[in-house]
């Protein structure tokens, strides 16, 4: 089945903005997340995926990209938190994010997780399926 598929980074890179929002959904999943969906992807508010996990409802604004990832995503993500009533909100990119994102984040308590991060992410969740 195609979810289970073992993606390397340049398959992400050359995913569709959409397939990218299944793709980390499914990676939640497989890091014990509780009630992960998409939402729909017209009219998402900021926020693309919802994820639980322990007493903390999470969402996540999914940005596959070429190019750093600027204030745009950062902003939505943030506005995304009060439309859902989140506890925590992340950005979360195969590329990485500009200094002024960064800078937005800190001060919007938004988390960013880049494609450094994406990658641990991965590598940790196929290890943890692997034992």
């Amino acid at each position: 089945m195609e979810r289970h598929k073992n993606y390397e980074m340049k398959d992400i890179d050359l995913m569709t903005g959409e397939k990218f929002e299944h793709y980390f959904a499914n990676l939640l999943r497989k890091s014990n997340y509780k009630k992960v969906r998409v939402t729909q992807y017209q009219g998402d508010q900021g926020i693309d995926v919802l994820a639980h996990n322990e007493d903390k409802k999470m969402g996540y604004q999914c940005k596959r990209y070429k190019k750093n990832v600027g204030n745009k995503a950062v902003q939505e993500a943030h506005a995304g938190k009060s439309y859902y009533g989140l506890d925590e909100v992340y950005v979360v990119t195969n590329s990485y994010f500009t200094k002024s994102a960064k800078e937005l984040a800190v001060k919007t308590g938004v988390c960013l997780i880049d494609r450094d991060s994406l990658y641990k992410m991965i590598k940790s969740v196929k290890r943890n399926l692997s034992e």
